[in-house]
């Protein structure tokens, strides 16, 4: 085969003259395809967005609006990781399609309720962005998502749910742990779950999800320096994300920066997410009625080694 290749490539006749620019052509278009699929975000082709103002500025809860609730899931890929997510939370404690009662902490955009509905289990979601809610009924059906605060103890009554889940990082925009923890052991049955998506703060992957390449190697590996900063070209517009990392005062502050192409408007968001050492998350989760029941890795969720699903099981 490889030789017929080689001899049609090589040798001059009439026909081969005719077909070798159209398959030149051919290949060319290939690896370019091929290019695009390993190099280009996934969400590349997103509209550009409109606002009244020239600049926009949002910090803390007010960023989870309607336009940053219909990008959500592009910049941070939740449909394929929040099934790994559920698969592994599965596979950890077992639920029960008739008995387990579940509970998703800051259920964002649906993705991870909607997998375990899916699968025929009961879950309930708990949300304070509006917008969030909103943007989880308009991409599914007959999800059931509270709004409300979990600094609140009466949002649900006690020792009402086997499982609660807090993911995607959301623990961290809690700085008052003690009461999260506290609350979720109220809500939750004698040994339930807590499951707690947390990260070795030092080691992290700092990259956007949609900002990362399609390859078999997380360029966080081998950069290196630490990735902080993260840039995608959308259809119409651009994103910038960095992560501001204060160690000594156990904090990150997200910045966002989207600017769009047309009409050169640009909107700018930061918030701030509390990052106690997980030894110290460990020990609060113990002194809230706690222990810890099994971690897993998330190298096989988001490709990194440095970020965990915790499950902590209430005791008392």
């Amino acid at each position: 085969m490889l030789t017929n290749l080689y001899n049609f490539i090589t040798i001059s006749t009439y026909k081969n003259q005719i077909l070798q620019p159209l398959v030149f052509i051919s290949f060319i278009a290939i690896v370019y395809l091929v290019y695009k699929y390993l190099m280009v975000p996934e969400y590349e082709y997103v509209e550009g967005f409109d606002q009244k103002c020239p600049y926009l500025f949002k910090e803390e809860q007010s960023i989870y609006d309607d336009f940053y609730a219909e990008i959500y899931d592009k910049l941070f890929c939740n449909q394929e990781r929040s099934y790994h997510e559920m698969v592994e939370m599965i596979d950890m404690t077992h639920p029960s399609i008739n008995k387990s009662n579940m509970l998703d902490l800051g259920s964002g955009t649906g993705c991870l309720m909607n997998h375990f509905k899916s699968q025929g289990y009961n879950i309930h979601g708990l949300e304070l962005s509006e917008s969030m809610i909103n943007k989880s009924h308009e991409q599914y059906d007959n999800l059931n998502i509270r709004r409300g605060n979990a600094y609140d103890p009466l949002t649900f009554e006690p020792n009402t749910f086997s499982h609660v889940m807090c993911t995607n990082m959301t623990v961290y925009e809690f700085e008052d742990k003690y009461k999260l923890f506290n609350n979720v052991n109220r809500w939750l049955k004698h040994n339930g779950y807590f499951i707690v998506h947390l990260v070795n703060v030092k080691e992290f992957d700092t990259t956007i999800p949609a900002a990362k390449p399609k390859l078999i190697m997380n360029p966080q590996r081998f950069s290196k320096e630490r990735i902080t900063k993260s840039k995608i070209e959308f259809d119409g517009y651009s994103y910038e994300g960095s992560y501001d990392i204060k160690p000594k005062r156990n904090k990150i502050i997200v910045n966002e920066l989207f600017e769009d192409y047309e009409n050169k408007q640009k909107r700018e968001q930061e918030h701030t997410l509390y990052t106690e050492p997980i030894d110290t998350i460990v020990s609060i989760a113990q002194k809230c009625g706690f222990h810890n029941h099994a971690k897993a890795k998330m190298l096989n969720i988001n490709g990194d080694n440095y970020q965990f699903l915790y499950v902590f099981e209430k005791i008392h």
